[in-house]
């Protein structure tokens, strides 16, 4: 396994060939700004990672999962999504504040029918498009429209090399079925391997020890990378600290992440040392790491509330909502430095796209220090 996580690597790769040298250049200094900034602390740089959560609404009822209730709640209130065009000011927003990629995810997204539109600007305007789902949407005529929105790569999120475990984690029968099938339609119809495609698996009790089976399930479809993430246990209003509880399999994950290391060797998406926290995540306790998030990230829902990375959104604790100054009034302003001092010494969570991040900049801490 290599130290840089895959879908990094292939995306240098994919610019490379392309003759995107001025895209790596910009990057590579977007990298050394963001660490500069934490230094100052104030950003000197747009964020590397926008985050679009395009609805909560889902067509699924995951048993680790509490975002399709807040879509019920909050229409039983009267709030509304925002609509398509209030959708593509914010992916305008994104762009104003010199993002370099955003990834969208739900809820379910495709459940939206602008959906297309919204990739469609986040590629005109220069910047990577990633999307999240759960699969069961990606029949033939979708995924031509998606592959037309030039989108770069799609992550879906398969959580067992078995229907009977994966239906039962995701609450509908069909979903192993209908997510499969969606991959092998996107490698059927994607031309020299764009959009790339990966496969996302949320480890817990259910299918650790299935991690190799996993691995064998991703090379059999063809994917470009298979890519696992720790369990948190997120609940609306809960404090940070919360989310990591010590598992029963704490000792025993050890030994499955060894197996799933050698069977996973050449598609594993996670680094080396994103794989090796993962004991310490089971066993509930902080990362010890320095966190960039609030400096390279910005996550937005579809009620334009604004919030400093993906555990927040999880908790419904947002900064701001967008006002007249779009997204640079927020990312500038001064409830959002607040958060960033606030933040400076939190170790409270190994989400994928923040951890491997912060591993960009730091080695492993020993013994969590």
């Amino acid at each position: 396994m290599a130290l840089l996580r895959k879908q990094y690597r292939d995306i240098v790769a994919r610019k490379i060939r392309e003759g995107q040298f001025a895209f790596l250049a910009e990057s590579a200094s977007r990298v050394m700004a963001t660490w500069l900034s934490r230094k100052v602390s104030r950003p000197l740089v747009g964020p590397s990672l926008g985050t679009l959560i395009i609805t909560y609404r889902c067509n699924y009822f995951c048993e680790f999962c509490e975002l399709p209730k807040r879509a019920v709640l909050r229409k039983r209130a009267g709030i509304r999504e925002f609509s398509g065009e209030e959708m593509l000011r914010v992916i305008r927003g994104f762009k104003s504040i010199r993002t370099s990629a955003i990834g969208i995810t739900g809820g379910e997204p495709l459940i939206r029918k602008d959906i297309y539109a919204v990739l469609t600007e986040i590629t005109r305007l220069g910047m990577v498009g990633h999307i999240n789902t759960n699969g069961h949407f990606l029949n033939a005529e979708n995924v031509a429209r998606l592959i037309k929105t030039g989108v770069d790569s799609i992550n879906v999120s398969i959580d067992a090399p078995d229907a009977g475990t994966h239906n039962r984690i995701r609450g509908n029968r069909r979903s192993f079925e209908t997510a499969t099938r969606g991959v092998r339609e996107v490698l059927r119809q994607r031309r020299k391997g764009k959009p790339r495609i990966g496969i996302t698996t949320v480890l817990h009790s259910r299918n650790l020890e299935k991690g190799v089976e996993m691995a064998r399930l991703a090379r059999e479809l063809g994917v470009d990378s298979l890519g696992f993430i720790p369990i948190h246990e997120y609940h609306d209003g809960s404090d940070l600290d919360e989310i990591l509880v010590e598992r029963a399999f704490a000792k025993q994950s050890e030994d499955a992440l060894r197996r799933i290391r050698m069977e996973g060797a050449g598609i594993l998406e996670n680094s080396e040392g994103y794989l090796s926290l993962f004991p310490r995540a089971f066993a509930g306790r902080p990362s010890g790491l320095k966190c960039y998030a609030p400096y390279n990230s910005i996550v937005v829902d579809c009620y334009g509330h604004v919030f400093p990375c993906v555990p927040f959104s999880e908790i419904d604790e947002p900064i701001a909502t967008i006002g007249a100054d779009g997204l640079a009034g927020c990312w500038k302003s001064s409830e959002y430095a607040k958060k960033r001092a606030d933040l400076r010494d939190c170790q409270s969570c190994y989400w994928n796209c923040h951890t491997e991040m912060n591993l960009l900049y730091q080695r492993i801490p020993k013994n969590g220090a």
